[in-house]
């Protein structure tokens, strides 16, 4: 059965469903999205009592729902842009070119030792190394990257109050914001600096500075340094005491990245458990698969046995999904 099953999936009209079903999964994503957000615009009318400021404009609207039908599609698809973005979120020395390489280094090793081995001997021989490059990308794109992306983010939430206090002194003695952002990026070290240095880069090169420190927040991608952008544009364009509000961000910054902190360790025994029990089952399989080949066979050779496997990577993964949803609390 699984063998008649990746021969139709490797065949024209195979592909075509799988075209078709990922069409469907992101018409779905995109209509529950747009459930999600006419409900919360309900909510808001009933507690206000009416038709809310908070309720985006129907050109507002229109860029979200596009907003939503892309990142739907560029989950399960991603392209070479946004995999760029997420590279330079990233940090490290990765570049798109590196990535390719290590992406193509993977897919030939991977066919090279999948290839004949139980399910996958029906795969013909170009479908192989598609299948392995379509997962590695997008595991790479969900699961690594999205790593890499939040402990950077971490380190640079951590970063964060300290150079709020150190623009405030700056801002106190009396030296102008930009002054002030460039020498914060050359008195620290560390994904914020790096990302401050952009600014002043920005700024040389005859972009205002407002629309500088939007770039860079874009790129940065956090709340955090949103606000923090936020308020300092609100005061190059109108005015206003920017000492107190940075202040004030600065405790909020750190009050919550020490509330994150508190939430990580109750949550660690668990996320180590989770990790435990999603690798063990699988390393024992590829270990029987490798070193006793003849001992997996009925799992490939029979029906009922197919059944099995289906049934046991289907509940690991099903209570690996929910496991990891019980011990993530966003903060």
């Amino acid at each position: 059965m699984f063998e008649l099953l990746l021969q139709e999936l490797f065949s024209f009209y195979g592909l075509a469903i799988v075209l078709a079903l990922a069409v469907l999964v992101g018409a779905v994503a995109y209509t529950v999205a747009g459930l999600r957000q006419y409900g919360m615009e309900r909510r808001i009318q009933r507690v206000a009592g009416g038709p809310s400021m908070l309720s985006p404009a129907p050109e507002l609207r229109l860029v979200r729902d596009d907003d939503r039908v892309e990142g739907a599609i560029l989950r399960f698809f991603p392209s070479v842009r946004q995999t760029q973005i997420r590279l330079r979120r990233a940090g490290g020395a990765v570049n798109i070119r590196l990535y390719v390489l290590l992406l193509m280094l993977f897919t030939f090793s991977a066919s090279l030792l999948l290839t004949g081995v139980g399910p996958f001997a029906v795969v013909p021989d170009w479908g192989m190394p598609v299948f392995m490059l379509f997962i590695a990308h997008l595991a790479a794109n969900n699961v690594v990257l999205p790593f890499f992306i939040r402990r950077r983010q971490n380190r640079i939430l951590k970063q964060m109050p300290e150079v709020i206090d150190f623009v405030t002194r700056a801002i106190i003695v009396g030296q102008s914001l930009e002054v002030a952002l460039r020498e914060a990026s050359d008195a620290f070290r560390g994904p914020l600096a790096e990302d401050l240095a952009l600014i002043p880069k920005l700024v040389d090169v005859g972009v205002p500075l407002p629309e500088a420190m939007r770039t860079v927040s874009l790129e940065v991608d956090m709340a955090e340094f949103d606000f923090f952008v936020a308020a300092c544009v609100a005061q190059l364009q109108s005015g206003g005491g920017l000492v107190d509000v940075l202040r004030g961000l600065s405790e909020t910054i750190r009050a919550r990245h020490q509330l994150r902190q508190k939430v990580a360790a109750m949550t660690a025994e668990g996320r180590i458990s989770v990790g435990f029990l999603a690798c063990l089952p699988i390393g024992l399989f590829l270990y029987l698969l490798f070193m006793q080949k003849g001992y997996m066979d009925p799992l490939f050779t029979s029906d009922i046995g197919q059944i099995i496997f289906y049934a046991i990577f289907g509940l690991i993964a099903v209570g690996v999904a929910v496991a990891w949803r019980l011990v993530q609390l966003r903060v």
